[in-house]
């Protein structure tokens, strides 16, 4: 995650007009068709939605030569697709007109992304107003993650709108720090071989994740980032009953961001908070993606079970059994939807 605040334009792509094939695994015309068209389904939601313009074949027109990266190969537009309704979620969070607000106009999907020859997990052209993702791969083992990358980014859009500059040097969120702590000044926050190992969360108190120690402008993109994600910011929340600096950063950045857009109120934050926290609350944890508790149990200090899936009989022959032995006529489960895939059943549970 990167943003670098320019001034001059130094170099631009024009459009791209035909589609990259990376590799040899070529989708049917049929299939790439109906897969293209969802695509462009979802895309033209989240530009009406937000009234911005979302790239995946073809290139914005001005971008920046340090900025490099690839589009995606048709193979990969299942990946694009998914990634699309991961995107579409996180944006959806958002009060309307808040990104045209906050001067962001363009995302680009795609991927290998780097600046300067260093690899990241996403960009800000903070002159331009273009935001480019990473759409995943192996890089990202977390999905808390790929929707940090998404409001990191869209931060330094935010703080070169409101403040001049996505580097911007505020003196009172350094002054929150303990005198002794230097900031690293590096820059990057996320590189892909630290994103394979995952985020360390919390690594001290004051900091929020381990890139946040690298500069003070992305200490306040990674706070930002991780408040708007549902799985990280009620850990937050718990974090600044013992800390302190983090408590002070986090309300300055909510005092700033209510400056900015009168829709984020406290009711805004509530909303996001859904909890439960699944990250270690000690410092220096890694976040891992817990089953849900109603759903795995510890049976004692060495064996543990979970449920990972129910479906029903399709000829009616197996029967479920209740806690206390006796047959059960109805399932444990009640169907939401059914959606068949090749052979196999998918059956939604509302409990």
């Amino acid at each position: 995650m990167f943003a670098l605040p320019v001034l001059l334009l130094t170099g631009c792509n024009g459009p791209q007009n035909k589609v990259d094939i990376a590799d040899g695994n070529f989708l049917s015309g049929h299939n790439f068709k109906q897969l293209k068209n969802e695509i462009d389904s979802v895309i033209g939601v989240i530009e009406e939605s937000h009234s911005i313009d979302v790239y995946y074949m073809r290139r914005p027109v001005f971008s920046w030569w340090m900025y490099k990266y690839s589009l995606a190969p048709m193979s990969e537009y299942s990946t694009v697709l998914k990634y699309l309704k991961l995107l579409q979620i996180e944006l959806d969070k958002y009060p309307p007109g808040f990104l045209k607000k906050a001067g962001l106009k363009n995302i680009v999907l795609c991927k290998k992304t780097s600046i300067l020859g260093d690899c990241v997990c996403g960009l800000a052209d903070t002159v331009h107003k273009t935001v480019y993702l990473n759409y995943g791969g192996s890089k990202y083992a977390v999905v808390a993650g790929q929707k940090m990358v998404i409001h990191h980014e869209m931060y330094h859009i935010i703080e070169a709108t409101f403040n001049g500059n996505s580097r911007y040097k505020d003196s009172v969120w350094i002054g929150f720090n303990d005198v002794e702590f230097k900031y690293d000044e590096a820059g990057l926050v996320c590189v892909s071989s630290d994103f394979d190992q995952g985020l360390q969360y919390h690594p001290e108190k004051g900091f929020v994740t381990q890139g946040a120690r690298s500069a003070a402008w992305q200490d306040k993109a990674e706070v930002y980032a991780v408040l708007l994600v549902e799985e990280t910011n009620v850990c937050v929340y718990d974090w600044m009953q013992e800390d302190e600096i983090l408590r002070n950063k986090v309300n300055y950045m909510k005092e700033f961001l209510f400056k900015c857009f009168d829709e984020m109120t406290q009711d805004f934050w509530e909303t996001l908070s859904t909890g439960p926290c699944t990250m270690p609350l000690e410092l220096g944890g890694s976040f891992k993606e817990t089953a849900d508790s109603r759903f795995s149990a510890i049976l004692d200090e060495d064996c543990s079970v979970e449920l990972v899936s129910i479906t029903k009989d399709a000829n009616g022959i197996r029967k479920w059994w209740k806690p206390n032995g006796d047959q059960s006529e109805e399932p444990p489960f009640s169907i939401i939807e059914t959606n068949t895939i090749g052979e196999v059943e998918l059956i939604g549970s509302s409990e």
